[in-house]
């Protein structure tokens, strides 16, 4: 394990510490993320000191609350490979047929919609037969730090909350 700063390793038998603002006395253990803290410490020879956030200059800049007004900026998520679904989808002519029918009688497809170039089912992008795009798609729902490597289930889950294709469970199978 290193160091925050990664300078040095931390390793069992070496004592070390670790200078916070905040005071963890009587704290509880509330997520997972903390849950897996603590596993990762156990056997670890720490301390922890507080330091008062005035002295303690790293933490302090850290901790400052920001004001409702100091937000000037409003993110939203933006999933990267939109145009090249849109692309694909034309291409493919199969999702083109389809995409006129549920344009003519949307009746029809109650479950389906036509927005932006791109077909919806149940508010999930449907991704066109192409099995290079599908892996790409697969992609930042399991490699990405943010994704975690979670394993077959949750990559899966996660990827059919945004998009859908017929096969995806037995590709995301292959692609884990």
């Amino acid at each position: 394990m290193l160091s925050p700063n990664g300078d040095h390793t931390i390793s069992v038998g070496n004592s070390w510490c670790v200078l916070t603002s905040e005071v963890f006395l009587g704290q509880r253990i509330h997520t997972l993320a903390q849950q897996w803290w603590v596993t990762k410490l156990l056997g670890y020879d720490y301390e922890l000191v507080y330091k008062k956030g005035t002295e303690n200059q790293v933490t302090d800049a850290l901790s400052r609350q920001l004001k409702l007004a100091d937000l000037v900026m409003i993110s939203i998520p933006v999933f990267p490979f939109l145009s090249k679904i849109r692309v694909a989808s034309v291409e493919d002519p199969e999702m083109r047929e389809l995409m006129k029918k549920v344009k003519e009688e949307p009746s029809s497809y109650p479950e389906l919609e036509v927005k932006d170039g791109l077909l919806l089912d149940q508010g999930r992008v449907r991704v066109p037969a192409k099995p290079k795009l599908q892996v790409t798609l697969i992609h930042p729902f399991h490699d990405t730090p943010l994704a975690g490597h979670e394993g077959t289930f949750r990559t899966y889950k996660r990827l059919t909350q945004n998009c859908v294709w017929v096969g995806a469970k037995k590709e995301v199978m292959s692609f884990v």
